[in-house]
């Protein structure tokens, strides 16, 4: 994420060079606490969650996760808030924009043959990478939402999220990540189905986790202009132990209501159900 062109090409010269490829990887991963990294396989030279530099940076979102968890909602949003319309509608577009040209720049793309791949949480500025990328691709992956949220909110609880307030408390995390994800998943829904002329994909998360190698011939259909999938894409997930997790507290422990989110989402739920 570094702003520069030339601090990308100082780090070109001096990972494989000065230090290993390997030796960055694994000073990198000593740093991240084990219960962190049984929830999230970190690749630092990998593809990453995209957005999260830039929305840990605006708008009052360090002080607000500080000030309570309905503050924190009322100021911070994956999806669209009032007071993030602004950073989302503009600012975001703009940030692509750069990091995306840099990208074009640094790697060469003379004939035009390549395209930028970004992955995150950016349904609230979704709308505004539509109209300003017309070609772009869209696709999302869509689970069960009280699987998500219970997930999510064990995985951030692993996070040592922000130096400015520490780690916040399992309560405040779980009212504002129920709170944004309710109203995530119905903006989701929403807009996946719109017909605004944008090539969307949505895919369940369950098969992608039954079927790695026939999901990703969808998604390289459907979102990669047709190609076939490249050999280097893994047929199989790799063998992982996703049971004995240091931090995995169940939706009853952490006072969250399957039946409520059921109650509050029933045409998401249909929608994961019912997709082909």
């Amino acid at each position: 994420m570094a702003p520069y062109l030339w601090v990308w090409k100082l780090m070109n010269c001096t990972i494989g060079r000065i230090v290993s490829k390997e030796w960055v990887e694994q000073k990198f991963e000593g740093i991240i606490p084990e219960a962190t990294k049984q929830k999230h396989e970190f690749a630092i030279f990998g593809i990453e969650t995209y957005e999260i530099h830039f929305i840990m940076m605006l708008h009052l979102r360090g002080f607000s996760m500080g000030l309570g968890p309905y503050t924190h909602a009322s100021e911070s949003s994956f999806g669209s808030i009032p007071t993030m319309e602004y950073n989302w509608n503009v600012n975001f577009p703009r940030y692509v924009d750069d990091m995306a040209r840099k990208h074009m720049i640094f790697h060469g793309n003379e004939n035009g043959a390549k395209r930028l791949f970004i992955k995150g949480h950016f349904l609230g500025g979704a709308e505004a990478l539509r109209k300003k990328y017309p070609d772009a691709d869209f696709f999302t992956v869509i689970r069960p939402p009280h699987q998500v949220v219970q997930s999510f909110i064990n995985f951030i609880q692993c996070m040592e999220l922000d130096g400015m307030v520490g780690k916040m408390p399992w309560k405040n995390n779980i009212i504002y990540l129920t709170l944004d994800q309710v109203r995530y998943f119905k903006e989701e829904k929403e807009w996946y189905e719109k017909e605004d002329g944008a090539n969307k994909l949505v895919v369940r998360f369950s098969d992608y986790v039954k079927d790695l190698e026939g999901t990703m011939k969808v998604i390289y259909k459907h979102v990669m202009n047709g190609r076939e999938v490249p050999d280097y894409i893994p047929k199989e997930h790799p063998p992982r132990d996703r049971k004995n997790y240091l931090v995995n507290r169940s939706l009853e422990v952490m006072g969250v209501s399957e039946k409520g989110l059921r109650e509050e989402l029933p045409e998401y739920y249909a929608w994961v159900e019912n997709k082909q």
